[in-house]
């Protein structure tokens, strides 16, 4: 399926009530946020064509970048945090033991760094 150009996407609108789109290699040129992409949000805001963002990226990193873009929210962490445009994040997963969760990361970091010794913990 070709590519629409933003134009033609903006005036052909009236079937579309969401456009969700990952961030890192999709929207990005070289890394980076440019600012033909930040026209492009611009104008789909305008249009009234919400925006959702979806990358794997952290929580902290999304919900930052949320509060900064006139997006319809975002999703993180590769699917299990969502952030709506306002307000708090909803977890998408269940993780029914909190506690053991976070035992379990703690061991698998641990396993990681038998391997690669020079990482560190940061707590935040």
């Amino acid at each position: 399926m070709p590519l629409l150009s933003l134009d033609r996407l903006i005036n052909d609108a009236s079937q579309i009530r969401l456009i969700a789109s990952d961030v890192d290699g999709t929207l990005t040129y070289a890394d980076r946020f440019t600012p033909r992409l930040l026209t492009a949000i611009a104008q789909l805001n305008q249009a009234n064509l919400p925006l959702l963002l979806v990358t794997g990226r952290s929580a902290g990193w999304v919900d930052a970048l949320r509060s900064y873009l006139p997006v319809a929210g975002a999703i993180a962490e590769n699917g299990g945090v969502y952030f709506p445009p306002t307000g708090a994040y909803q977890l998408l997963g269940n993780v029914p033991a909190l506690a053991v969760h976070r035992q379990q990361l703690l061991e698998a970091f641990l396993q990681i760094q038998q391997q690669y010794p020079h990482i560190r913990h940061v707590a935040l």
